[in-house]
Order: structure tokens, then sequence, then C-alpha cells
């Protein structure tokens, strides 16, 4: 009794219906991404995609937004 390689004898009859790894959401150029470089506190932006999706802009737009609006306080202050 010899068998085919890599098929076990449950399956030896039965077609498979799975289709092989599933493609994600292709890879995209994300520029403003790579330029932070830093890990961001998963709260925040959390909080960034959902000002966000409310403006329908880049969260990575409402981030920056959000850092000069800081850096304008700051420079302000002194």
């Amino acid at each position: 009794m010899s068998r085919s390689p890599g098929k076990s004898r449950s399956t030896a009859g039965v077609k498979s219906t799975a289709k092989g790894k599933r493609p994600g959401r292709s890879p995209v150029n994300d520029v403003e991404r790579e330029r932070w470089g830093a890990m961001i506190r998963p709260d925040l932006l959390l909080g960034l995609r959902k000002l966000a999706l409310d403006r329908g802009v880049s969260p990575y737009a409402v981030l920056d937004y959000a850092v000069e609006a800081v850096l304008r306080k700051a420079t302000s202050a002194r």
C-alpha cells in the first residue's frame, strides 16, 4: 500500500476547498508613517483614527496637525 507524498489517508480522496494564502490589503507606499518612525500609543492612535474618519482625512494628517498645534503652543509660551 503506497501513498503519494504529502497526502494523509483521511484526505486522500477529498478535494480541498481552501484557496491557499488569501491576500490582504496590498502594501501602500506610506511615506508619512515612515517619516514619524516611532511607536504611537494605541489609545492615541485610535482617537486619531476616529477624528480622521470624522474629518475624512488621513490619521497621519490629524497627527501632524496635533503636533504642530502643540509646538505652536510651546513656542508662544516662551
